[in-house]
């Protein structure tokens, strides 16, 4: 399969692209129009940005199309990447076959954050954590194999990854290897190579019962020096039980 260059939308390929994901039949979010695969390669539309080439494989999950992204380019070309914010849309239409999934006539847009890194107005903050395939490749570069447990479909974001990965300021989750090594000991199973049942609700086990509790733990420890085993003794038993 042949590898092309990683490019960034100029200003008038993102305003094209922008004017695509507007395009919608309902409030599902929609359209019959396939995505404007021509802005991709065209000078006019896209630059190369110089940090390595990608295969426009087609993938199921989140975890394997950001693995694939990391791994192709390496750290120092990712950190170029990271502080470039038009490489990310032109990688989601890059992988459209991944990022719009096509369902009885239409292909599915979903929210502008899924593609494009915007501010959020009045607070210097983004939604970055919820662009498909930014999202999943900050979460791999940090958390390597571990960020699996976060990720589900290619096209989606996992109630458990935005729980996790926009919570930047509080306790730091979104960057604490040892908190996502414990989500990956509670909730992956991987007889299964899937997330155990029950993980992404809000009852007894889930993930926002671990939120709560490391809430609770913070007032009594400082649970960013702690390692994931020291946080799953100190969680109720038997409510979390790492299978064996």
């Amino acid at each position: 399969m042949s590898a092309y260059p990683i490019r960034a939308f100029t200003a008038e390929g993102l305003k094209r692209f922008s004017d695509y994901l507007e395009k919608r039949t309902d409030d599902e979010r929609r359209t019959a129009a396939p995505p404007p695969v021509e802005l991709l390669h065209d000078a006019k539309y896209a630059a190369d940005l110089h940090v390595g080439k990608l295969s426009k494989n087609v993938f199921e999950t989140k975890f394997d199309l950001a693995m694939s992204v990391a791994g192709n380019v390496g750290t120092d070309n990712l950190t170029k990447m990271l502080a470039e914010p038009n490489v990310w849309p032109w990688l989601s239409l890059f992988f459209w076959r991944s990022t719009f999934p096509f369902e009885k006539g239409h292909y599915i847009i979903g929210a502008r954050s899924r593609h494009i890194v915007e501010k959020i107005a009045g607070r210097n903050q983004d939604h970055s954590h919820r662009h498909l395939v930014r999202g999943g490749v900050v979460a791999v570069h940090r958390f390597g194999p571990h960020a699996r447990v976060l990720l589900g479909k290619a096209s989606e974001q996992t109630k458990m990854e935005e729980q996790v990965m926009s919570r930047t300021a509080e306790l730091g989750l979104a960057g604490s290897t040892e908190f996502v090594r414990l989500l990956h000991r509670l909730y992956w199973d991987p007889k299964k190579n899937a997330v155990r049942k029950g993980a992404k609700g809000q009852g007894k086990g889930s993930i926002m019962r671990v939120i709560e509790i490391m809430h609770h733990l913070d007032v009594t420890f400082d649970v960013q020096s702690l390692g994931a085993e020291q946080i799953e003794q100190l969680l109720p038993q038997p409510e979390f039980k790492v299978a064996a």
